[in-house]
Order: C-alpha cells, then structure tokens, then sequence
C-alpha cells in the first residue's frame, strides 16, 4: 500500500536534503561526470522507495547557458545593426561613412585620436551642464583630417544609438532658398531635420560672411538659438581660422565678429565653443 501525501516529516526531508549520495554518475547526452542529487519527489509523497534521483549535468547546462547568451546576443547585434543602419541613412551621411571601414577606424596612432577622443567623452557626458552645453569647431586647411575625423565620430556615435544629423552649410541654404518658391516643402519642414538629432555636424561652418546676407544672418541665428535651447551638441568644421586661448575656448576677434554677427557669435560663446585645431596641433 503507497504512503499517503507527504508521508514523511519536515525534519526527515531536510535530512535528506543534507545527506546526498557520494557516488557520481555519467549524463547519457555528453559523458560529463556529475555528483548532482536531488531528492526524489515521489519518495516524499509516499509513492517511491528511492530516495534520490540524478540531479542536473553541469556540463549540459553550461553548454545550453552558452547557446542561450549566444543567440541573445546575436539578436543584440541584429537589432543594433538595424538601428545603426537607420540612423545612419536619416544622418544625412550614409554614402560618405560607407567608406569608413573597420580597418580604416581611427587609431591611437593617428594624429586626430586625441581630439576623436575628447569629443566623443564630451558627446557621452550624460550628466547635467550648469554652464550650458558644449559645442565644437574643427577647423584646417585641406587634407588636415578634418573629414576622416567628423566620419569616425558619427560612426561611432551611430553604432552607440546616438541620433546624429550631417549638414552641409552651402547645400542648406540651398534649400532654404529653394523652398520659397517649391510647392513641395516649406522653409518650416526644413527646420525639422533638427529635431530628431542628438547631435549635429555643421560642415564648411562660415562658408558665407553672414553678416552681409541678411537672411541668412537671421536664420543663422534662429537655427543656433533652437539649437542651444534644445540642448543640442554641434559639431561644426571649417576652413576658416579661429583663435582660442589655452583652453581652446574660442577668442572673440573683429573678424570673427564681421563675419558672423553678434547675435550668432553670442550662441558660439554661450554653448562653450572648443576649438580643435588640426592645422597646429598643440598635442604633437
């Protein structure tokens, strides 16, 4: 006759639970070695003589663990390949970072490491700024880098999930002009490509002397004033040659001033603007 439910006491069960077999066993599956016991469930219910049961292989479950995070990260890198690939194609720059491959990654050997790395360190800070944001401004002559280290940036910042949005100034206000008398777009639905974005990057930044273009003077200002209340970061490059004391921090001069205007510069000051020089790097 079998022993009815829980036909043995508390005390007998952790007692059982504290005296395991010292025999091991061989799993069937991978011939690992086990010495894993459980205490049999139908002993403690009565409907058992045996005690104990073979526990779970060691090995088996390490193996399945290792499938289980190998396919959890594969979908990991999937998902991250898809949202890279997103972002990089509303980034404005998706033809030109193509190029940027693996191998063609910048390196500590190069000379632009420092500054990739001061960026993207500044580009990550996630804490609050109680003295405003921080904005760029790379400038060099051609063939100082100023492109190969805008593409590292943005690929890096891509692949990290960060929203990212390429401008090119004389293409923009392009646009802009274009859209006055386009049935298609407005000047507003231009503005709108801002939006989404973490972080801009303004290239050939200055390429007009602002302020002897009205309009493009006011909507400098407009875009810069969006941009610093929105907490945006700005990467800008240019051609143009700025000065920067020790820190890097930009120098107010007369020809900076005739060239942008008060109002622009006074957004230029206000967001910290670090100047990266690739025509006379201090660190080299």
């Amino acid at each position: 006759m079998k022993k009815a439910f829980n036909a043995i006491s508390r005390d007998e069960y952790n007692q059982l639970n504290k005296n395991f077999p010292d025999e091991e066993w061989v799993c069937k599956t991978c011939r690992y070695i086990n010495n894993t016991w459980l205490v049999n469930t139908g002993y403690v219910c009565g409907s058992s003589d045996i005690k104990y049961k073979k526990g779970f292989c060691k090995n088996c479950r390490d193996i399945q663990a290792r499938e289980a995070k190998e396919k959890e990260d594969e979908l990991i890198m999937v998902n991250q390949k898809l949202k890279s690939e997103k972002l990089l194609a509303e980034s404005g720059l998706a033809e030109r970072i193509i190029r940027v491959n693996s191998d063609k990654m910048i390196t500590p050997e190069n000379k632009s490491y420092i500054w990739y790395k001061r960026i993207m360190s500044e580009i990550e800070e996630v804490r609050d700024r109680p003295e405003g944001n921080r904005w760029f401004y790379i400038y060099g002559q051609n063939s100082t880098g100023k492109t190969y280290l805008m593409e590292n940036t943005v690929k890096r910042l891509v692949y990290k999930g960060i929203p990212v949005l390429y401008i090119n100034e004389n293409r923009f206000f392009d646009k802009i002009k274009d859209s006055w008398e386009s049935k298609e777009i407005r000047e507003s639905d231009i503005y709108k490509m801002f939006e989404k974005a973490n972080v801009i990057f303004w290239d050939e930044f200055m390429f007009y002397n602002y302020t002897k273009a009205e309009w493009k003077y006011e909507r400098l200002y407009k875009i810069l004033d969006y941009l610093t209340e929105s907490n945006k970061t700005v990467v800008f490059c240019s051609n143009v040659r700025v000065e920067h004391d020790k820190y890097f921090a930009l120098v107010e001069t007369k020809e900076l001033m005739n060239r942008v205007g008060l109002r622009p510069l006074s957004r230029l000051k206000r967001n910290n603007l670090f100047v990266v020089n690739l025509d006379n790097d201090p660190f080299f």
